[in-house]
């Protein structure tokens, strides 16, 4: 029986190694920086860090610049509310990019520093932007236009 399990596992990595990975190519890459102009006193060039980033990883992966957007009216903070998510993350990438036809090749969202990374939705229930980003568009929640998805019970 031991040696069943050992050709299974043999077989398996096998056929593992030997399947074809496809990379992404760049024009399914989009890179979102933070555009805001209202910067934080104790770091007047924010906006600028986080333009520079994007830009130079869609340099270096030869990303279209026309992939590389800015959100004007992102805070210059970690963690945001559901409601901000929605107002000043999701909805303007939904509405400018991601639900156009020209941008429906997108199958990855690379967000750069300076955009939030937390989303505080109910006390001991934080979501990560880039998790929350996976389902927008997709029958799920949360949306563009919707809310978060309530726990059992709630």
């Amino acid at each position: 029986m031991k040696q069943i399990w050992t050709v299974v596992a043999v077989a398996a990595l096998v056929y593992g190694v030997m399947v074809p990975v496809q990379a992404l190519a760049p024009n399914e890459i989009l890179v979102v920086y933070n555009a805001n102009e209202d910067t934080p006193l104790e770091q007047p060039d924010f906006n600028v860090a986080s333009r520079i980033t994007a830009q130079y990883y869609a340099e270096q992966r030869s990303i279209p610049p026309e992939n590389v957007v800015g959100l004007l009216q992102t805070p210059y903070t970690e963690a945001i509310t559901d409601v901000w998510y929605r107002a000043r993350i999701a909805s303007p990438l939904w509405a400018n990019y991601l639900s156009k036809l020209e941008y429906s090749h997108i199958k990855c969202i690379v967000l750069c520093y300076g955009i939030p990374s937390r989303i505080i939705y109910q006390p001991n229930y934080d979501m990560s932007v880039d998790s929350a980003l996976t389902l927008l568009g997709n029958p799920g929640v949360p949306n563009a236009q919707g809310e978060f998805a309530r726990q059992p019970g709630d």
